[in-house]
């Protein structure tokens, strides 16, 4: 057997009601880190979340970032994504497939959208090239090849990539040992998810636009390390049934607004509060009587990371190098000592855990071995009770719940009590507007 060890750190920041959860890898204590964010926005962005962003900007090296993953389009978990991206060099972007419709449908939903959230909801890609200062390639989860846009059918736009990925890895930044790299390259059509100018600027800028199904697996690569650290991401679509009685709906309230075959035809569209108002009523037409009215938020992805099983015989936390520790405005630490098969994260966006399908579906994904080498699970839609069923806790063997949430906001008075009492076994924590979380400390891999 051979023994070999990689820093890991888990940290949900300070964000107050919404989500901005970061992490590293790191081979060695003198080596480079594998850097990835999981979401990034806030209700309080100006008041909380943007000086913590400055700050996590300040410590990642040569302003390069591995891995940034948004888990759905609610404001609350983008509307970060300007301060973030900003001449920051990304390698890989997961994001979900959105329809059109569905875009339209979380625009009306926001109270009051800036005019940059509904930039971003009318081209997320294009938003993500025109803010960041590079990205390598963007990958879109949850399309599938059958899939007609619900709108307008853009028809088909050619799949090849832009440019080669190693262009971009081995352009003018320090190198690194890390490599990201799906198990199987997606390659859906991409006429599902841009539109042929926001082709054109990625085909401008060298980034690979890739579509694929339901899920993804990939994972983080390093010489000095056999064992893989994986990421896998799970892609849960609106019913089918909602999707069709929302586009009847739409149709039936907007008959002749409905030609929408560009991001700038998106945009007016988006951009007229008259017309938000009437895609608001289509939507909770289509809902009454039917699913809850949160249903949307099951569109989430969910991503999880941990070591790779495979040939793996034991695995656990230790307390970590000194020159791990990355602090970002103040929160509590954890280490923990020698807990086999526990060092692994579930992020869970706004998915819908409540049904005992979803919850069923989503371990099927992962698999058993997977599932119980959870140790961080950010509970999801931050502890609503819409989205968790009383008593499911015992189906999780995770260490840590974390709850990213404003316990003091008046709107949305998330966590629930009923969802932190479930987890009370589970060691419940808060990363609101004035406490982050972090786990720190070395995963230990034994391999056969």
């Amino acid at each position: 057997m051979s023994h070999y060890t990689i820093g890991v750190q888990y940290r949900f920041h300070s964000a107050g009601q919404g989500i901005f959860a970061s992490g590293t890898l790191q081979a060695d204590p003198h080596a480079d880190r594998f850097h990835w964010v999981f979401d990034c926005g806030s209700i309080s962005l100006a008041e909380v979340l943007r000086p913590v962003l400055s700050r996590y900007r300040s410590l990642v090296v040569d302003d390069f970032l591995n891995l940034l993953c948004i888990s759905h389009f609610d404001c609350d978990h983008v509307n970060g994504l300007t301060d973030l991206l900003d001449g920051l060099r990304v390698e890989t972007v997961v994001i979900p497939y959105y329809s059109k419709a569905e875009r339209l449908t979380v625009a009306a939903r926001e109270l009051d959208p800036t005019p940059e959230y509904l930039a971003f909801l009318s081209d997320p890609i294009a938003f993500i090239l025109e803010n960041a200062g590079s990205v390598g390639q963007i990958i879109v989860v949850g399309g599938a090849e059958g899939d007609a846009d619900d709108l307008q059918n853009l028809g088909r736009i050619p799949t090849e990539p832009a440019g080669d990925l190693r262009d971009f890895l081995d352009g003018p930044r320090r190198e690194s040992a890390w490599r990201f790299k799906p198990s199987e390259w997606p390659n859906l059509d991409i006429g599902l998810v841009a539109d042929e100018g926001t082709v054109a600027l990625a085909h401008s800028l060298g980034t690979s636009i890739r579509v694929c199904p339901g899920s993804l697996e990939a994972a983080a690569f390093n010489p000095q390390v056999p064992v893989g650290w994986e990421f896998l991401f799970f892609h849960k679509p609106i019913a089918q049934k909602l999707r069709e009685d929302l586009l009847k709906n739409l149709r039936k309230l907007l008959p002749t607004s409905l030609s929408v075959g560009s991001t700038k035809d998106l945009l007016t569209l988006l951009q007229n509060e008259v017309k938000r108002k009437l895609i608001k009523k289509a939507y909770f037409r289509s809902i009454v009587g039917k699913v809850g009215k949160e249903d949307l938020n099951s569109t989430s992805l969910c991503s999880y990371t941990g070591p790779q099983l495979v040939h793996l015989a034991d695995c656990w936390i230790t307390r970590p190098w000194p020159d791990l520790l990355m602090t970002v405005g103040r929160g509590s630490e954890y280490w923990h000592e020698h807990t086999p098969w526990n060092c692994s994260a579930l992020y869970t966006g706004d998915a819908n855990l409540k049904p005992l399908a979803n919850r069923e579906e989503l371990r099927e994904f992962l698999t058993l071995n997977r599932w119980y080498q959870i140790a961080v699970l950010q509970v999801p839609h931050h502890g609503s009770r819409e989205n968790w069923e009383s008593g499911c806790s015992g189906e999780f063997s995770n260490t840590f719940s974390i709850f990213c949430a404003d316990e003091n906001h008046k709107r949305h008075k998330h966590p629930h009590r009923e969802v932190v009492l479930d987890l009370m076994e589970r060691g419940p924590h808060l990363a609101n507007k004035t406490q982050s979380w972090t786990l720190i400390g070395r995963a230990h891999f034994t391999t056969t």
